[in-house]
């Protein structure tokens, strides 16, 4: 896309500069970015939103075949929907959709809140109905102020079969920075995948 192009140039990556190697031409707005979140409270929808803008991305929502009530995700009623799913490890909630021409995506960025120190089981639901070969997947994750290293390692452990290239969290407090943080992420993803 333009914005990450910029990026690039920022970094001293010149894509039309075939006497230092680099003779790649700039890849159509997005052509090849997918955009996944799963998002109950909309923050991870904004950064979902966020990534698309800077990257011109295809944007695309996990949606529960069966939507979650708020009854659903009362964390402190021990017997709540979302406690169920996360304290059993073979929980996949199914999803509603499916996303139309997944193959022709190369990259895939994945993003979550953070439930009990990990991914929603519905995350894994996506993970195991697509093939990922050759796909570079990228996580984001939110939190109201736990970390989100715990949730990415599992991914990683859980599918490691998958490229995981690199996760982006924030906690409730950082959300006021996410449209900095987010372009400074991607202009250092731009800059890792073009080394």
């Amino acid at each position: 896309s333009e914005k990450i192009i910029r990026h690039a140039l920022d970094l001293g990556i010149n894509f039309f500069d075939t006497a230092n190697g680099y003779s790649a031409q700039p890849p159509e707005e997005g052509e090849d970015i997918l955009v996944v979140y799963f998002s109950n409270t909309g923050n991870t929808e904004r950064i979902a939103q966020i990534i698309v803008d800077e990257t011109g991305g295809t944007l695309w929502e996990i949606v529960p075949e069966t939507p979650y009530t708020a009854a659903d995700l009362n964390y402190s009623d021990s017997d709540c929907r979302a406690n169920r799913e996360q304290n059993d490890p073979d929980a996949r909630p199914a999803i509603a959709d499916e996303v139309e021409n997944f193959e022709e995506y190369d990259r895939v960025f994945i993003g979550h809140p953070i439930w009990w120190g990990d991914a929603p089981r519905i995350v894994q639901t996506f993970l195991e109905s697509y093939p990922f070969a050759d796909k570079r997947v990228y996580t984001f994750s939110t939190s109201g102020s736990s970390s989100g290293n715990g949730a990415y390692n599992g991914l990683r452990e859980g599918y490691p079969e998958i490229n995981f290239a690199g996760n982006l969290h924030f906690t409730s407090s950082q959300l006021s920075s996410a449209q900095t943080r987010v372009a400074d992420w991607l202009s250092e993803i731009l800059s890792a995948e073009a080394a």
